[in-house]
């Protein structure tokens, strides 16, 4: 005797969660309905599955297919229940969602209204770059730039974020490039890469001293203290240097050099720095990092660098 095979339709609703179970060798069918659960539409699936069980017990075992629908995110689109979603965009492109193709729905009417865009203007931001529509990369996505971006909308209390750019179908590099400075940010990570970026920011902006008397409320303790000059500093001369001798992956990847001392020796010699000095600058990187970890789990990075960033177009007195 030939062995029933069967396959089965699921289809989500936004009320009904439907089932059509069909055996191919006989052509018979079988319907069940249950109602949605929206906190996790899965339960209604286990539960209408259950109940088909009861119908037709054993049909799981020779299910061939399972055929999955559901008008959920076509519903949450029309009824704007979704997440609170940021889009970054090729630089020029942000209004393209209101633009769209230009067509009318009625060419006569005047006063028609189209559709608010799924994405508000406030919350579309431009990323200055550009892929050809052969793929070839013009500009490449600049990380601080984007990391300004993204902290923007992060203050701006964004569930997902959206990444469109031009041509991006053809060569997505720049569009995976961001995904990768969002997990940076998400995690709240600190490489040698933004520890060398902090300090060559702070050198532009003059002595410590300057620094410290231009933040409000710290003036006196910046004429108290040592004007250091941070450009010409032998310590940060020392944190660049040994920098400079990792590698690409080791200024990524901190951790690589606290599992093993051959690194931290073939650094140390190639900065020519000791063993001791090396660990020391290790202890400024962690303290660094957990300093940047604070500030980002508190939001308070993106106010720290719009700081730095007023300071450095300052002139600082001599």
């Amino acid at each position: 005797m030939e062995q029933e095979t069967y396959r089965l339709g699921c289809d989500i609703g936004g009320t009904f969660t439907d089932f059509v179970l069909v055996n191919d060798r006989t052509g018979q069918f079988y319907t069940n309905k249950c109602l949605t659960t929206p906190s996790d539409p899965s339960d209604a699936v286990e539960k209408g599955i259950r109940e088909l069980g009861q119908i037709k017990p054993g049909f799981m075992d020779n299910v061939q297919e399972i055929i999955h629908g559901t008008t959920l995110v076509i519903n949450a689109i029309i009824e704007r229940k979704g997440a609170a979603t940021g889009l970054l965009t090729t630089k020029g492109f942000k209004d393209v969602l209101e633009l769209g193709r230009e067509i009318r729905y009625d060419a006569y009417d005047i006063f028609s209204e189209y559709p608010q865009p799924i994405v508000p203007r406030a919350l579309r931001m431009e990323i200055d770059e550009r892929v050809t529509a052969d793929g070839i990369v013009l500009r490449d996505v600049d990380e601080e730039q984007t990391k300004q971006v993204l902290n923007l909308l992060k203050n701006k209390n964004i569930e997902s974020i959206a990444v469109c750019f031009i041509n991006s179908y053809e060569n997505p590099v720049n569009e995976k490039k961001v995904k990768e400075v969002t997990k940076k940010i998400k995690k709240g990570e600190f490489n040698f890469n933004d520890f060398l970026e902090q300090l060559n920011m702070m050198s532009k902006l003059g002595s410590m001293k300057s620094i410290i008397s231009m933040i409000p409320g710290m003036s006196q303790m910046g004429n108290a203290i040592k004007d250091m000059d941070l450009e010409n500093s032998s310590e940060v001369k020392k944190i660049k240097a040994m920098i400079s001798s990792m590698t690409p992956k080791e200024r990524k990847e901190p951790n690589l050099l606290l599992k093993t001392n051959t690194r931290k020796r073939r650094i140390a010699n190639g900065a020519g720095l000791s063993i001791q000095e090396t660990n020391k600058i290790l202890k400024q990187f962690q303290m660094a990092a957990k300093m940047a970890k604070k500030f980002a789990n508190k939001k308070g990075m993106p106010n720290m660098n719009e700081l730095m960033k007023q300071m450095g177009n300052m002139k600082f007195p001599h």
